[in-house]
């Protein structure tokens, strides 16, 4: 895929809708000609601080196990990976009595 031909609309840009209204002409581009201070900051909440810090914490604290995806995809290849049907039962119908607030 060449992303560089894609074709389409061109992009959107800020108008003033009210500069068509009763006059017949197009709406004005607003985007550097209203006069108005350019804002350079932004304000982040405070939650989305603390999802910094989560992200921060998962990535050194990650649960993922390399060794034991090598060997599952082993097995998987090898034709020697057992499913075990009552066990992930089991885990689909408790964790749907989480989601329902059921206790299984």
């Amino acid at each position: 895929m060449d992303i560089s031909k894609i074709t389409g609309p061109a992009p959107a840009t800020a108008v003033d809708p009210s500069a068509a209204k009763n006059t017949g002409k197009p709406a004005t581009d607003t985007s550097v000609s209203n006069g108005a201070a350019k804002q350079t900051g932004v304000n982040l909440s405070p939650l989305s601080e603390k999802l910094k810090v989560l992200a921060g914490e998962y990535a050194t604290n990650s649960s993922f196990d390399s060794e034991k995806v090598t060997a599952l995809k082993a097995a998987i290849g090898a034709g020697t990976f057992k499913v075990n049907a009552e066990v992930i039962a089991d885990k689909m119908i408790a964790e749907a009595g989480e989601l329902t607030g059921k206790k299984t």
